[in-house]
């Protein structure tokens, strides 16, 4: 086929090989090489990884079309649909500039951890992830089936939902089809969660969540039905896109599709949750100990581990329903949420008899400040009543909720030898709220290596928060602003009734 017309033609040849995309194999062939093609319609990014013949390429004397068409042929020729060349497409031109100025590497979207991909179809979207992601070959993981017939039929005998589960343990996210043993035209729109429950997409998402909570989840697929999505997403799903198999999609459609697939991709991704992917790896491995029952809170709060189970499904809430990645700019009802976790982590505390009412040196009842336990229960009174101009954010809830747990792994005799660690309100010439809070755990994790803080999520965090200017203001002062604004608005209507 002949350049950019022919790229038409290829996806309309695209729709009509859906069912068996591996019979088609395509050349192109055009006076103007495949990487200009590209430069100049960012669209039609797919003529540089397909079969091409460039006619009479520069310096070449002795050209044979023939010749030229059957090395061609013998190429290995991506296997594609209509839906990966769209995102493709999208890709390209969301990043026109650096595809034409040939920085197609910077435009790649960073893959650092691994990530799970599961498609009935994923041979046809192989060559589509490789170009979009970076590191695509060492961090995608998927179930290694060369065809879509493969897959269903491991799917039907089990064996497909055991190797998912297998490649679930070294993924950080996932990205999934819905229908993974359905066809599309057979999918009926479905309301309940009885209905949910039959569709393949939704057993191996049910399946995997229970076993590794921790990972963010994003669905991608063809389905674009509102209740599908909000159902999903009242489970638990962080994210949802759909997928476009038109061959005609218009060029604007193709970048918004891609950018809205980028937008959820990050979020699942975002470097906060790592965190508490961690936390609660540590909290899994915690209730699978042989000695459990044996610790020395086993007794007196035998339901810890499931109220911190409790939390972190809360925590995964409010990150799944963010708008955005930025923990600074968290809506009311989020910040309602961790300011419930710190409860649940004070009620702990009060079970266990590790309370303690000291504040910057003041007490307001005696308690037992046996423990660094009590830090928890002082930072729960902070944000509950004394932080009155702001609620608790995410990190700080995370950090909360990892000292608890690794409360709970010391032995019985590590934790007897626990003293009490103080939370103060400020820091010498720290006036920030979020970095004196973080500097006040640094230096907890400094002082307690049993406690295996890791030290270097610090770092971001303290960069990040140093701009921020977040005065705290005490009750005494604030009650003195507010006599203060009293009397100035007395003082202002009187001297307006004289006037």
């Amino acid at each position: 086929m002949q350049q950019q017309g022919g790229v038409i033609i290829y996806r309309h040849l695209l729709k009509q090989f859906e069912k068996s995309p591996q019979k088609l194999k395509v050349v192109f062939y055009s006076p103007i090489s495949a990487k200009y093609l590209g430069r100049l319609k960012p669209e039609n990014f797919v003529l540089s990884l397909l079969p091409f013949v460039e006619l009479f390429p520069d310096g070449v004397t002795d050209w044979n079309f023939e010749d030229a068409l059957q090395i061609a042929e013998k190429e290995p020729c991506p296997i594609f649909n209509n839906a990966a060349e769209n995102l493709l497409s999208g890709w390209a031109l969301a990043n026109s500039d650096a595809v034409r100025q040939g920085k197609v590497g910077e435009a790649k979207i960073k893959l650092n951890e691994k990530l799970l991909i599961i498609d009935d179809e994923y041979s046809t979207w192989e060559a589509a992830y490789e170009q979009i992601f970076a590191n695509a070959e060492e961090n995608i993981l998927s179930p290694n089936y060369q065809s879509q017939d493969a897959f269903r039929e491991a799917w039907r005998n089990g064996s497909a939902l055991d190797e998912i589960g297998q490649k679930a343990k070294e993924a950080s996210f996932v990205l999934s089809d819905l229908y993974i043993n359905e066809n599309h035209e057979d999918a009926h729109p479905f309301k309940t969660r009885g209905d949910l429950k039959k569709i393949s997409g939704f057993q191996v998402f049910e399946a995997l969540k229970k076993t590794y909570p921790y990972l963010p989840y994003m669905m991608y697929t063809t389905s674009n039905k509102v209740w599908n999505s909000e159902t999903f997403r009242s489970e638990g799903v962080w994210a949802w896109a759909v997928k476009d198999t038109s061959p005609t999609l218009g060029v604007e459609d193709k970048k918004a599709q891609f950018e809205h697939f980028q937008h959820c991709f990050l979020k699942t991704s975002q470097d906060e949750w790592k965190h508490v992917s961690r936390v609660w790896k540590d909290l899994i491995e915690l209730k699978f100990r042989d000695d459990l029952e044996s610790s020395w809170w086993f007794e007196k709060c035998p339901m810890a581990l499931e109220i911190l189970t409790e939390c972190l499904l809360i925590l995964d809430s409010v990150y799944s329903a963010r708008s955005d990645f930025e923990s600074k700019y968290i809506a009311d009802y989020q910040a309602r949420l961790c300011a419930l976790i710190f409860n649940n982590l004070g009620g702990i505390c009060e079970v266990l008899a590790i309370k303690h009412a000291e504040i910057d040196g003041k007490k307001d009842e005696p308690a037992t400040p046996k423990t660094f336990g009590a830090y928890i229960y002082n930072l729960r009174a902070f944000f509950s009543h004394q932080l009155f101009y702001r609620r608790a954010k995410p990190i700080e809830v995370i950090f909360a909720v990892e000292l608890m747990i690794n409360l709970f792994r010391l032995n019985k005799s590590e934790f007897d030898q626990q003293k009490y660690w103080p939370f103060k309100l400020e820091r010498e010439f720290v006036a920030n709220t979020n970095l004196n809070y973080l500097l006040q755990l640094e230096d907890l994790a400094e002082n307690h290596a049993e406690l295996q803080f890791d030290k270097e999520i610090f770092k971001d965090l303290k960069s990040s928060f140093a701009g921020e200017k977040t005065d705290i203001i005490s009750k005494k002062t604030k009650a003195q602003l507010v006599k203060k604004l009293v009397n100035t608005f007395i003082t202002n209507q009187g001297n307006s009734n004289n006037a």
